[in-house]
């Protein structure tokens, strides 16, 4: 029964060893993929002299070198639950970034990325670092998703109903869909 518990721990461990190699991985990919579109913005800029495409770059760059900042903090606090650091922003504004972060990937593999952003949103509290990951994470599932689609179509959409005081981000595509048998995993 010993031996029977300790493998059973141990293969618990490298299940979640594995699985938090995935999730880094995912982050990580994510955050490259906006460096990369921020220094392709900054490339056109300077070949082209357009100051203001070199400063639109240099803002995308320089935000996710603080998300690559943020995600080192979490692995460091990762024995630790991270509390989430709510603060009063526009969720449209959190959304407009990954979307420009991943227009230059959607243009690269001939997807249709739109956003469709409610104007009626007002700053709530939320964890915009949190909800940029999420979001990066599902926008990225979604254009791979679409990918050798012909008409491959993204759209990210807010919306926000002031009865119930609830904020949504909708991710929709027209891609290859997740397997029903692995439905239940989500």
């Amino acid at each position: 029964d010993t031996r029977h518990y300790q493998a059973k721990v141990q293969f618990e461990r490298q299940a979640a060893v594995g699985q938090t190699i995935t999730t880094l991985s995912h982050d990580i990919k994510n955050i490259l993929q906006g460096i990369k579109g921020g220094s392709h913005l900054i490339e056109m800029g300077l070949s082209g002299g357009e100051e203001d495409q070199v400063r639109r770059g240099w803002r995308i760059v320089n935000k996710n070198q603080n998300k690559i900042y943020n995600l080192v903090m979490d692995m460091l606090t990762f024995a630790k639950d991270r509390e989430p650091a709510f603060e009063s922003c526009n969720l449209n504004d959190v959304v407009s970034e990954v979307v420009e972060l991943m227009e230059q990937r959607a243009e690269e593999i001939g997807v249709k990325l739109q956003s469709l952003l409610d104007n009626s949103m007002p700053p709530i509290a939320i964890d915009p670092e949190a909800i940029h990951r999420a979001v990066l994470n599902i926008v990225s599932n979604a254009l791979d998703a679409t990918e050798n689609k012909e008409h491959g179509i993204v759209q990210v959409r807010t919306q926000y109903d002031p009865a119930q005081f609830t904020a949504r981000i909708h991710v929709q595509d027209n891609g290859v869909g997740i397997p029903r048998e692995e439905l239940a995993n989500l």
